[in-house]
């Protein structure tokens, strides 16, 4: 009888592992999201070849896991975004967010003394990274939306709408019809790289690939530094997925 692959599963030295077979994978792939490793494969392919290449990779995974758990007894700050995460007693779980402000987006996160001092478990990962996640979305709407409108009027654009998400990985879309939707982990980016964001969605509203048409469009949004904040972009460390 032939084994199967399980969906989520529990790797000794990764910690929790989901695994996607889609149809339209060539190859294998793995990446950190959070606390867990997301990992997609070609429909059909063995298991053997799978566990092959996966401890493969683990040293390479390890080496890039997202150090989570270093943030306890931090601040992460980004502009108009203030976030303690201190060990204590929540009121509620064993984790909550406090909002320090109300003119401002400045918030506690309390995570439970014992899953704090557990380091680095999956547990004291999750917490940290939905909460984070939770107020994201919250300050997005204060940092993120207007900003974005404010760019979009100097420009002379005027998309169909402004969507935020809780996407992890892409950052900003733009659909056919013309409705922008950027993450709310934007938040954590530096004000020049939250703008780029905003202008690279909004070259999409004329040029939906990434033709020499759209990076000369884009570029010309960004006062000809798209270059510059990509490359930044790509050296950037989120403190969390």
């Amino acid at each position: 009888m032939s084994r199967v692959l399980s969906s989520s599963y529990r790797h000794p030295r990764l910690g929790t592992v989901k695994v996607t077979a889609r149809a339209r994978s060539r190859r294998m792939s793995a990446s950190w999201v959070g606390p867990e490793v997301h990992v997609n494969i070609p429909s059909g392919m063995p298991v053997d070849d799978y566990e092959r290449i996966l401890e493969g990779w683990v040293p390479e995974l390890l080496r890039v896991r997202p150090a989570i758990n270093s943030l306890v007894g931090t601040v992460v700050e980004a502009p108009g975004l203030r976030v303690e995460i201190v060990a204590g007693r929540p009121r509620r779980g064993n984790a909550e967010i406090i909002a320090l402000e109300s003119d401002i987006c400045a918030y506690r996160i309390v995570v439970a003394d014992g899953i704090a001092a557990a380091g680095d478990s999956d547990v004291a990962r999750s917490l940290i990274n939905a909460r984070l996640l939770a107020l994201a979305r919250h300050a997005a709407v204060a940092l993120l939306l207007p900003r974005a409108r404010e760019l979009a009027a100097a420009i002379g654009r005027s998309p169909l709408g402004w969507e935020l998400t809780s996407n992890r990985r892409v950052l900003g879309t733009c659909t056919s019809r013309g409705i922008i939707k950027l993450s709310a982990r934007c938040v954590f980016l530096p004000a020049h790289l939250r703008d780029y964001i905003i202008c690279h969605e909004l070259a999409h509203l004329s040029e939906m690939n990434h033709s020499r048409q759209f990076h000369e469009l884009c570029d010309s949004y960004c006062g000809g530094r798209e270059a510059e904040f990509v490359a930044e972009l790509k050296r950037f460390k989120f403190p969390v997925f």
